[in-house]
Parts: C-alpha cells; sequence; structure tokens
C-alpha cells in the first residue's frame, strides 16, 4: 500500500499568497545550512535595448559583467542549496 503524501501548504489557502523568511531571517532548502539574503548581484545594466527587442551587448565588458553576475547567481543557488 502506497503511503500518503505529506507536506506543509504555506498559503494556508489564501489567495493574497505566502511569504518564506524574514527580512532578517535566514533559509536553506534540501538540508544546506540557512543562510542570508544574498546581495551580491548588481543590477544588470548590460544590455541595450530598443523600442521592440533586445539587440546584444554593447561592450565586451557587458557580457564580462553578465557572466560575472551568472556565475554569482549560481554560486549562491548551490549555498542555498536550490541547485547541486
Amino acid at each position: 500500500m502506497a503511503q500518503p503524501v505529506e507536506y506543509e501548504n504555506l498559503s494556508y489557502n489564501v489567495s493574497t499568497g505566502a511569504q518564506f523568511g524574514l527580512s532578517t531571517g535566514k533559509i536553506g532548502f534540501y538540508g544546506a545550512v540557512p543562510q542570508a539574503q544574498y546581495v551580491g548581484v548588481s543590477s544588470a545594466s548590460t544590455w541595450i535595448v530598443s523600442t521592440s527587442v533586445i539587440s546584444g551587448f554593447n561592450t565586451a565588458d557587458a557580457v564580462t559583467s553578465l557572466v560575472s553576475q551568472v556565475s554569482n547567481i549560481v554560486a549562491m543557488l548551490k549555498v542555498y542549496g536550490l541547485i547541486a
């Protein structure tokens, strides 16, 4: 006989959504040590945007900046336990 699936509903069936963690709290997933909110990735300003389409990078430094930002995000997702 299959075991019933058990889980906690964080929203408690309200339509306004759910909040996970406070501004000063720490969170961790899948057994990772809880961490404070990561704020090390700056705003991405590496794209040239026209009125209807993203047309590309404006400099080689912009490409380097984007690669650095994505690398930081991947590293932090690993720290939080969201990706292996």
